[in-house]
């Protein structure tokens, strides 16, 4: 699901945006990577090791967040994604928006999600993230508003 939205947040001097364009590549080049953002025509992106062994590839986001003063661009997923826990969805308001962000059984953040959208979008993403994402034995959590209660069901 492709994000229409990007949203940037003013948080410790660093602008913290929310709603990239989540994808593995299979290189961890910077300049590669820096390469394939622009050709989906967008200003930022964010590179995240993969964790697997054996693996030399990366989790990039991408997106062209609005300009908002200066300071350093930051992914608002990855900053959040340490306090979500495994196999963890949550949607909180942005301004008029929605965002959703969640995690991966295995702690990742899931290519499914940081989505910033209306709430029918988000409901939409997070029912394509419980339809791709494997249920763990320990079930999966899900934080929301209470006007999103039974959004995912």
């Amino acid at each position: 699901m492709a994000n229409k939205h990007c949203i940037s947040l003013k948080i410790n001097g660093w602008q913290a945006v929310a709603g990239l364009d989540w994808h593995v590549e299979l290189t961890r080049h910077r300049r590669t990577l820096r390469a394939q953002a622009r050709t989906r025509g967008h200003a930022l992106f964010v590179v995240v090791p993969e964790k697997d062994d054996g693996v030399d590839g990366a989790l990039t986001g991408s997106g062209s967040p609005p300009a908002e003063g200066t300071g350093l661009q930051v992914s608002l997923a990855q900053l959040v994604l340490p306090g979500l826990g495994p196999a963890t969805a949550a949607i909180f308001p942005l301004d008029n928006l929605y965002w959703f962000v969640a995690s991966e059984p295995d702690g990742r953040l899931s290519l499914f999600s940081d989505i910033v959208g209306t709430r029918d979008q988000v409901i939409q993403a997070l029912r394509l993230y419980e339809e791709r994402t494997p249920l763990p034995e320990a079930g999966r959590r899900c934080l929301a508003p209470g006007r999103f209660r039974g959004a995912g069901q």
